[in-house]
């Protein structure tokens, strides 16, 4: 089984990431092995997210519209060269998400195989395009 963690803490509530148009918002996760046996290509990639965390902080828009949303800035960053989307960080390796790279499992990252009890360390970039303000975007970030 492969479990995503932050702070050292298994992630099952959404994980707050802050971003303006002067800093991109960063966390890093841990990638862990806790079945008996290799898992090969471990990777990550999006879904619409399913859980909202508290009620005093409901989404601007609607799930499948935050998801497409993140996907769309990844493209448009990737085909102009540009800045917007969610960038997967591992090591000097940064990989946006774009419909064609960890928009869906079939899709995924890969980022590495793992061993029963290994881990990795990424770090989750959140770019805002410049012509936003401000967003409130909820994801799933989902490993396999």
């Amino acid at each position: 089984m492969i479990e995503i963690t932050y702070n050292s803490k298994a992630i099952y509530t959404p994980v707050f990431v802050e971003s303006d148009v002067s800093t991109d918002g960063e966390i890093e996760i841990s990638i862990y092995n806790s079945g008996g046996s290799i898992k090969k290509d471990v990777g990550l990639y999006l879904e619409s997210a399913k859980n909202f965390g508290e009620l005093n902080k409901l989404p601007d828009k609607g799930p499948y519209i935050d998801y497409d949303d993140v996907i769309r800035w990844g493209n448009a960053a990737q085909n102009n060269s540009s800045y917007g989307g969610l960038v997967l960080v591992n090591g000097s390796t940064e990989t946006r998400f774009t419909r064609l790279n960890g928009s869906k499992r079939k899709n995924k990252i890969i980022v590495q195989d793992l061993n029963p009890g290994d881990s990795f360390t990424v770090k989750l970039k959140l770019e805002v395009p410049p012509a936003l303000s401000s967003r409130r975007l909820f994801v799933s970030v989902r490993a396999e």
